[in-house]
C-alpha cells in the first residue's frame, strides 16, 4: 500500500510507535486501500519490516482506517535496534453488548521491557527517521 510511504510523517498525534527503516511497500497501487475504505475496514496490520512498529491513523472523506506494523516477534533476520528486542503487537477486540458493533485497541508487549530505555538511547544516537522524512522510493521504484 503506497500510503505507508508517508503515513509516519503525518500529524504526530495520529501516529504511535517507531519507524527506523524505510517502508517496504509495493510500487503498484492495487486499490487495496480504497477497497478497505469502501468496506469499512478499520485496520490493516502486517509485518515484514523488522525495524518498524508504528501504527498510523489515516482519515479520508470522514472515514478512518489504521495502518500498522506488528512488532517483530522472533529472533534473527536483519539487524537494527528494534529488531534486537522481540515482542508482539496485541490487538484487543470487544464486541458490543447488542453485537452490532465492535471496538478495538492495541498495545505492544516486549520480551524484556527493561531494554527499551537502551533501545531509545540507541535510536536517538543513530538519529533514525524523523516524522519529517519523506520516503521517495517504494520497493526500489519511484
Amino acid at each position: 500500500i503506497l500510503l505507508y510511504w508517508n503515513a509516519y510523517g503525518g500529524d504526530p498525534s495520529l501516529v504511535t510507535g517507531l519507524k527506523t527503516e524505510d517502508v517496504c511497500c509495493s510500487s503498484v497501487n492495487t486499490g487495496l486501500f480504497a477497497a478497505a475504505f469502501d468496506h469499512n475496514v478499520s485496520g490493516i496490520f502486517h509485518g515484514h519490516d523488522h525495524n518498524n512498529d508504528f501504527l498510523a491513523r489515516v482519515e479520508s472523506n470522514s472515514r478512518t482506517i489504521h495502518v500498522g506494523y506488528g512488532r517483530k516477534s522472533g529472533y534473527g533476520g536483519y539487524g537494527g535496534v528494534l529488531a534486537d528486542v522481540p515482542g508482539a503487537t496485541v490487538i484487543v477486540m470487544k464486541l458490543s453488548e447488542d453485537r452490532q458493533s465492535y471496538s478495538w485497541s492495541s498495545y505492544m508487549r516486549l520480551e524484556r521491557t527493561s531494554v527499551m530505555r537502551n533501545v531509545a538511547r540507541q535510536i536517538e544516537a543513530r538519529r533514525v527517521h524523523s516524522r519529517s522524512d519523506v520516503q521517495g522510493l517504494c520497493a526500489g521504484m519511484t
